[in-house]
């Protein structure tokens, strides 16, 4: 990048225009790109670049680095663009240990850690005649590409090298506290406002893609094995699958932001590789009555919600979400005293006779729920309720008159009730 890389190219007619000027506008949208893909997102994948195994004879395989696009801390694109085939020889330092690879565990091959890092070369110089002499080589293309190194890299500083800011050499993590020490840690690694590395150096950052298995083979050339998904024993300290490692160590790219706006009245949080037309998912109703707007949902969660900390509920946020170490489902609802829904849904209500009513779910339960009901006529706060027949797919409840003395004690009396029911789902 351009030494003045806070200075924007601006031409005029009649300029006579050099190498340097067209160079510089490149490198100005160079670097804007750059800080936009570090300022409004973290740096890692943003799609593709999986590890795809080949099987080969002999329990072999081939490995390659299906295509994808990803940019690392200094926003510089790792593209690939056809599959790649990880070259084994990139391996041969990994060599043959009597007593580790020749046991059971050791034969299912060594589990190696594989990384991209941004690479660029100049090509294309220029045709005899048309070189300026005494200037060297004259490239007129720069050609981005990515180098696959691997192995284990522990530290921040064996897996990237630091950012300048300010003039000063620093830890990406550091870049908030080295200017102010009660500033946080910045765990992304995402610095906008570093001096990018200027064109032609080689500024290290790498990005993990995964885990091969390699087999070390005594006397001969080591070889690509099959990962090991098989389940592992019980008790045993290697609990993952190489799948789930895999997954693990994958760095994908985030958005940095504090407001994210509804285009149109809906927000959606979904997994792409799943197909759209299986979302329930419909867009926002419109007002037909000023006076009963439809309650449109912001934000649809399109599978699985994870919350580690409290979630509040209500308009001032009040109210805590009811939590539990197991996964239950609540029905509840109001039934007249003739049997009919007055409130709630997702079950059906009948009366049969005097003081018997039954409640059926519309999802029946896996195994009986716990049911609690309630009489809600004030005027009969006399009655028992009397819970029967409890099962997953609903319950039957007997009415009774429980007034000591009176001519109707021990009979059924029609009531009015309330339920909740909670179980398993």
């Amino acid at each position: 990048m351009s030494s003045s890389q806070d200075q924007r190219p601006r031409f005029f007619q009649g300029q006579y225009l050099g190498a340097e000027d067209l160079t510089a506008a490149v490198e100005y949208s160079h670097t804007q790109h750059a800080r936009h893909l570090l300022g409004a997102h973290t740096w890692g994948i943003a799609l593709g670049l999986q590890l795809k195994e080949s099987p080969l004879p002999g329990g072999r395989a081939d490995v390659r680095i299906l295509p994808g696009y990803a940019w690392d801390g200094f926003g510089r694109p790792i593209v690939v663009l056809a599959p790649y085939k990880i070259p084994e020889v990139l391996f041969s330092g990994i060599t043959f240990q009597s007593g580790v690879d020749d046991t059971d565990e050791g034969k299912k091959g060594r589990l190696i850690s594989v990384w991209l890092r941004y690479n660029e070369d100049a090509t294309q110089n220029a045709l005899p005649g048309f070189m300026e002499c005494g200037a060297g080589d004259q490239p007129s293309r720069v050609r981005e590409s990515f180098l696959v190194e691997i192995g284990r890299k522990p530290n921040h500083t064996d897996r990237h090298d630091p950012v300048l800011i300010a003039g000063q050499s620093v830890d990406a993590e550091q870049a908030l506290k080295r200017f102010d020490l009660q500033a946080p840690l910045l765990y992304d690694e995402s610095v906008p406002h570093q001096f990018l590395p200027e064109q032609g150096a080689r500024s290290r950052w790498m990005i993990p893609i995964g885990y091969v298995r390699w087999l070390p083979v005594q006397n001969q050339t080591g070889h690509f094995v099959p990962r090991n998904d098989s389940d592992r024993p019980p008790g045993s300290a290697d609990t993952l699958k190489d799948s789930d490692k895999i997954r693990a160590i994958r760095r994908y790219i985030g958005v940095v932001a504090e407001a994210i706006e509804a285009a149109d009245g809906a927000i959606r949080l979904r997994d792409r590789a799943k197909d759209p037309a299986s979302s329930k998912f419909h867009a926002p109703l419109t007002v037909t009555d000023p006076k009963k707007p439809p309650d449109n949902e912001l934000v649809w969660v399109e599978g699985h919600l994870r919350v580690e900390g409290h979630v509040k509920l209500h308009t001032d946020g009040s109210l805590f979400a009811p939590g539990s170490a197991q996964n239950l489902r609540i029905v509840a609802g109001r039934v007249s005293d003739s049997g009919g829904l007055v409130s709630g849904d997702r079950f059906t209500a009948g009366r049969s006779a005097a003081g018997a009513y039954s409640v059926l779910f519309a999802d029946p339960f896996p195994s009986a729920p716990v049911v609690v009901a309630s009489p809600i006529n004030a005027g009969k706060n006399d009655t028992l309720l009397t819970l029967r027949n409890l099962a997953g797919k609903g319950f039957d409840i007997v009415s009774t008159d429980v007034t000591p003395g009176g001519t109707g004690e021990g009979k059924p009396q029609d009531t009015e009730f309330t339920f909740i029911a909670m179980g398993l789902r």
